[in-house]
């Protein structure tokens, strides 16, 4: 029944009682199309049966029954799906006629395609035959109806609702029957509901690409529309998780390629200057005052040093042994007097050093 139920949801739009109130007939009781006794009957209910009671018209009042009743309605006026035996109107709106017939008889109301989808009943020639929607009104008198409380009758009112929709529910899985594969594509919509619940981020690979096989075994099973537009959708999803794996993984890659070459190229800076370059007349004279960090290599004993000054110049260091040990300077402030130089391996301005003057913690 679960499953039955589901399939309505997918048709029909959740409706409640369009009334403010409720009442019980109290006694056998022909509803009439208009607020007259000479209007034509429609319905008869019994005794007991939960009515949402809507506008008062004179000594009649406008009454509205769970289970509807049926219409007809022009099949060049409606859109039919016979799949889920539904039709929607419009897009203008439609006279609802109690009988297939345009002179006879005068329309009962009209329906539009904010009313849809209605359930198809049945085809006649040029009509199809309708349940007509809670919203369109019948006619009782108000002296044959004793008022309800809408705590007592709201679960009946629920009850006939969820009744009227299982019978819909049984009517299309029949109708389902019927068709060549239903079987199958039931099975495959069980099956493709019950893979829509992982979570495409959470699998691994391989369980992606198993994933992807399974839905296009399934898609040798879904015969019917709704079962074919789910799996396109899920096979729309598996498809951009693939594509957003496999862009992650270029996107790695060059993040790793830059890193790698980034890498290369510190290690050769770190190469250059601690070979000790010394002063040999050209450069531009530089004192400056700032913190010593090091910046290691993939080399555990080379290491790129550098000193900022809170002007905002940032100089790499170079010292021959006899001026100064890099190593002993790295995270103390210093005072530094030398050469600046542009050296083709090193990136940025290299301050070869002459002097240490201050050093400090």
């Amino acid at each position: 029944m679960t499953t039955l139920l589901l399939l309505v949801g997918l048709f029909l739009p959740l409706q409640t009682s369009p009334g403010s109130a409720f009442a019980e007939p109290s006694q056998a009781l022909v509803l009439h199309a208009g607020p007259g006794m000479n209007q034509p009957g429609v319905l008869e209910v019994e005794p007991g049966r939960v009515l949402s009671i809507g506008d008062r018209r004179g000594a009649f009042v406008e009454v509205f029954v769970a289970d509807g009743f049926p219409v007809y309605l022009h099949s060049d006026y409606v859109t039919r799906d016979d799949d889920s035996l539904t039709v929607v109107p419009g897009p203008s709106r439609l006279n609802a006629r109690l009988l297939p017939s345009t002179v006879g008889m005068m329309p009962v109301g009209q329906v539009g395609a904010a009313d849809g989808p209605l359930e198809l009943l049945d085809v006649e020639g040029a009509w199809v035959r309708v349940r007509a929607p809670l919203t369109l009104p019948l006619f009782a008198p108000a002296d044959a109806l004793n008022d309800l409380s809408v705590a007592a009758a709201n679960s009946a009112w629920s009850r006939e609702l969820a009744q009227r929709d299982a019978r819909l529910a049984g009517r299309v899985m029949l109708a389902a029957s019927e068709r060549p594969g239903w079987l199958a594509d039931l099975h495959a919509r069980h099956e493709l509901e019950f893979l829509a619940e992982r979570a495409l981020p959470g699998l691994d690979q391989d369980e992606l690409t198993t994933l992807a096989g399974r839905l296009d075994g399934l898609g040798e099973r879904a015969s019917s529309d709704e079962t074919r537009a789910a799996l396109e959708l899920f096979v729309a999803a598996v498809a951009d998780e693939q594509l957003r794996r496999v862009e992650a993984s270029a996107a790695q890659s060059r993040a790793d390629a830059h890193a790698a070459t980034a890498a290369r190229s510190r290690t050769r800076e770190a190469r250059a200057l601690a070979a000790g370059l010394r002063f040999v007349g050209t450069g531009d004279p530089v004192t400056i005052t700032g913190r010593v960090t090091r910046l290691a290599t993939n080399e555990a004993d080379l290491h790129v040093y550098s000193i900022r000054d809170t002007r905002g110049r940032t100089f790499k260091l170079s010292a021959a042994e006899d001026i100064a040990d890099l190593s002993q300077l790295a995270d103390h402030e210093v005072t530094l007097r030398g050469r600046s130089l542009t050296i083709v391996t090193v990136n940025g301005p290299v301050l070869v050093v002459d002097q240490v003057t201050d050093v400090r913690s």
